[in-house]
């Protein structure tokens, strides 16, 4: 598919980034901020984006050279706490992710507050087999959630 990224999640260490990397991830995103990856995605010019809960650790991770990082738990926190974070650090660019609904307001509300990016993972795809109806649906939430995101942008 041109134009399709494929990253992988979840990764905690360098063995981890090494071998998704290898099996041809173009992005590595991790929950923490963790710096042996960060460090080798960057020797390896593997776009890395790393997961921070704290202004301290939102500083940190764009000290090494993070370009986007990513809120997690995002949903526990809320849009308020982003809305706060981004206060005294408005140039950072924050991907939330961690049990954000696949709801029409919900991205609305994360976008006004100031995220870059939106994940969703088991709200949007539910586990277990992707059946032709599934993937119709999914096809369709995908749509709404993608007019929700330009109705936001447009203004």
């Amino acid at each position: 598919m041109p134009g399709l990224l494929l990253g992988a999640g979840t990764i905690l260490t360098v063995l981890a980034a090494e071998a998704y990397a290898e099996a041809g991830a173009d992005f590595l995103v991790s929950p923490v901020a963790a710096a042996d990856v960060h460090s080798w995605c960057q020797q390896h010019e593997v776009p890395f984006i790393p997961g921070v809960m704290t202004a301290t650790e939102l500083v940190a991770a764009t000290s090494r050279g993070a370009s986007l990082v990513k809120l997690f738990p995002a949903a526990d926190l809320g849009p308020g706490y982003l809305r706060h974070i981004l206060g005294p650090l408005p140039d950072s660019r924050i991907m939330v992710t961690g049990g954000i609904r696949a709801d029409r307001q919900e991205i609305r509300s994360w976008l006004e507050a100031g995220a870059v990016a939106v994940g969703l993972g088991s709200d949007l795809v539910p586990s277990g087999k992707l059946s032709s109806s599934r993937l119709r649906q999914l096809t369709a939430s995908c749509q709404e959630l993608l007019e929700a995101v330009a109705a936001v942008r447009a203004g």
